[in-house]
């Protein structure tokens, strides 16, 4: 067996032993169904025969010179000048040890990741799709070629690996980040000129964005289908309404991945990626500890790590949100990873103080920010994708045959969720502006000192008015039918003013305020607008008010998209 790096050397008993532990500590968990029964059958006997259980071929294995191949070099986009902190060398090793990562992994089901490891036995190349905000377009790089692109169906490449493809003289997309580097792992064990890691994520969106409105098919390889699917969520949910809306955003958009596949095949293996943001606005503790980590760990001694530690465990990052999908990862049999139960656990365990660091140096080793993960960071995200798949192969080859396959639910915990959308979309570049009083296109912003590929309409002042048109009528619709009509735009806590919509002319519409400012300490893009008559020449007019929450009035219109389903009949 070829070396597992930092896996291997805490041993793989300790992860199968971990999980078996962890599965009995818990009556949740022993609830849930037959498979869990199953599942701790098979680590039981991976724990107690791990020599009979031995993979009989080549085995998952994970290089500290894969890692030393996938530095950041300036100007990359998985770090910036906050990347690590000048007494973490460049040359660092991984300073947390596999319980860190191992309590990261909040839910898991082998059986789930055996389709994957089957495949990449065989000698075959696989897939793996994210869908994220910056965490997943800045943070997780890719992995592939142009030539493995077009070979597996995608017919449209999603942005952030049009732009680097654009920029490589062969034709590779080879970027730093969690995700090539899982792939790399991967790569170095199972080899394939073919293995993609498709890079499908968007600055400030949602999961809700990729659900709702931003039209993906283009972006699904519709030749080999995806082998692995990943979402990450960051959003905070603080309301019962605002936690039903991710679940059933989690639901719709798996459900809409899977549909698309080439061929009718066991449920799609999805892993989601929890990385809630570290603190709130309220609570000193956690605006001087996390909310400007390179500038404020002077004011974060170590006695601060028990705060630390309750604040990422408590409720009020946790909430309802990571119960539902907790609760939802067992009901399909996903794979849920999250960086906040990480980082807690390595602060109450006192991670930190075994390396003679503060609690605040600590999470400044990981997180670039409040939301965003360090080069570090982005390994220990990497850690954790590879961990799951330790644990599926070491529980798996128990198997003298493999047990019947999970069985997708026919109804969704989510009312609505498994509904088919058409989807018409239109980004701000294909927008037909007739009239730009005040507004510009732009393609990139400044960020932190920084240039951001963040394309839209950007106004400033009160009065700026753009029209457009677009196209809001679907053969298939009964003309009375009125399709929804989803006007992209960034929302955030800084800057931003409100803008009202309107129809002008060959459509109908109710007119609707867009707010762009939000409470919370996020960046994300939003989706307003109702119901639209249909029309292939529909202008809509979007105006900026006077009236401000953040005392400025930037408004970012990202897109309009409209979307049509059989509801869709004018109520």
């Amino acid at each position: 067996m070829r070396a597992l790096d930092w896996v291997a050397a805490q041993g793989a008993d300790e992860w199968r032993g971990e999980r078996l532990r962890n599965a009995r500590a818990s009556p949740v968990r022993l609830r849930c169904c037959w498979r869990t029964a199953l599942l701790l059958v098979l680590l039981s006997c991976a724990h107690t025969a791990s020599e009979e259980c031995s993979p009989a071929g080549r085995s998952l294995s994970h290089d500290r010179a894969a890692w030393a191949s996938m530095k950041a070099t300036p100007g990359a986009p998985l770090c910036n000048t906050t990347c690590l902190p000048p007494w973490l060398s460049q040359d660092a090793q991984r300073f947390w040890s596999a319980a860190v990562a191992r309590a990261g992994i909040a839910t898991s089901w082998p059986d789930a990741l055996r389709p994957v490891l089957t495949k990449l036995r065989s000698g075959a190349p696989i897939t793996v799709l994210a869908f994220g905000s910056s965490i997943v377009e800045s943070h997780a790089g890719c992995f592939g070629s142009l030539d493995a692109l077009r070979a597996a169906g995608v017919t449209s490449i999603p942005p952030f690996m049009n732009r680097t493809l654009a920029l490589s003289p062969n034709g590779a997309c080879h970027t730093p980040g969690w995700g090539s580097a899982f792939l790399a792992a991967l790569n170095e064990t199972w080899p394939h000129e073919r293995h993609l890691f498709i890079n499908a994520g968007r600055g400030a969106a949602a999961l809700n964005a990729f659900a709702g409105h931003i039209c993906v098919d283009p972006w699904l390889p519709s030749t080999t289908g995806v082998d692995l699917l990943l979402f990450e969520s960051h959003v905070v949910q603080r309301t019962p309404e605002a936690t039903a809306s991710l679940l059933h955003d989690v639901e719709s958009l798996y459900y809409h991945v899977l549909r698309a596949q080439p061929e009718e095949r066991a449920p799609l293996p999805l892993t989601i990626i929890s990385v809630f943001p570290l603190s709130d606005s309220a609570g000193a503790t956690g605006n001087s500890c996390i909310g400007k980590l390179g500038e404020n760990c002077a004011s974060c001694g170590a006695a601060n790590a028990s705060a630390l530690a309750q604040r990422l465990l408590s409720s009020y990052a946790l909430g309802d949100a990571d119960e539902a999908l907790r609760a939802a990862s067992r009901r399909y049999g996903w794979t849920l990873l999250s960086m906040r139960d990480a980082l807690g656990a390595a602060l109450r365990d006192g991670a930190h103080e075994a390396l003679g660091w503060s609690a605040c140096e600590f999470l400044n080793a990981l997180m670039a920010d409040r939301v965003h993960p360090s080069q570090q960071g982005s390994r220990l995200i990497a850690d954790m994708l590879i961990g799951t798949l330790v644990a599926a192969q070491d529980a798996t080859e128990c198997d003298a045959a493999a047990p019947p396959p999970l069985r997708f639910p026919a109804e969704p915990l989510s009312l609505g969720a498994f509904t088919h959308k058409l989807r018409r979309c239109n980004d701000g570049s294909q927008l037909r502006a007739r009239l730009a009083d005040g507004w510009r296109y732009a393609t990139s912003e400044q960020v932190n000192n920084r240039t951001i590929n963040k394309p839209g309409w950007i106004a400033n002042t009160t009065g700026a008015t753009l029209e457009f048109t677009v196209n809001t009528h679907f053969p298939s619709l009964p003309p009375d039918a009125r399709p929804q009509l989803r006007v992209l735009y960034l929302t955030s806590y800084e800057h931003m003013g409100a803008a009202q919509l309107s129809c002008v002319s060959g459509c109908s519409c109710e007119a609707e305020t867009l707010q762009a400012h939000i409470s919370e300490r996020v960046s994300v893009e939003h989706a307003g607008g109702g119901h639209v008559s249909q029309s292939a020449e529909c202008v809509l007019r979007l105006r900026v008010l006077p009236d401000t929450r953040s005392g400025e009035r930037k408004f970012k219109l990202i897109g309009v998209n409209v979307l049509a389903s059989p509801e869709d009949d004018g109520a």
